[in-house]
């Protein structure tokens, strides 16, 4: 198991709004075990922030791969980012 602590902002696109995306990442999160938040972007897409062991974020990216039933994932894009020591994964509006 990799133990790095590392970050990185994911965006998805596709039908991921008004499909309960928010609600589900933040279960997703709480399960692989990572900290950070999820939004609703103006462009119609989601951002997760996710901060957590290495192995735990990749779990997170898989995640939005598909995302929630309802939703209709195009596409997910994710980049390193810098460590921000979040302590819960929140939702956002």
């Amino acid at each position: 198991m990799n133990h790095n602590r590392v970050a990185e902002r994911i965006i998805v696109s596709g039908k991921v709004q008004g499909v309960a995306f928010r609600a589900y990442a933040r279960e997703q999160a709480e399960i692989v075990g990572i900290v950070g938040y999820v939004q609703n972007l103006p462009d119609g897409t989601v951002e997760i922030w996710a901060e957590g062991e290495q192995d735990a974020v990749e779990e997170m990216k898989d995640w939005c791969k598909h995302g929630p039933v309802l939703a209709d994932v195009f596409e997910v894009h994710s980049n390193p980012v810098a460590l921000e020591g979040f302590i819960s994964f929140d939702i956002r509006r």
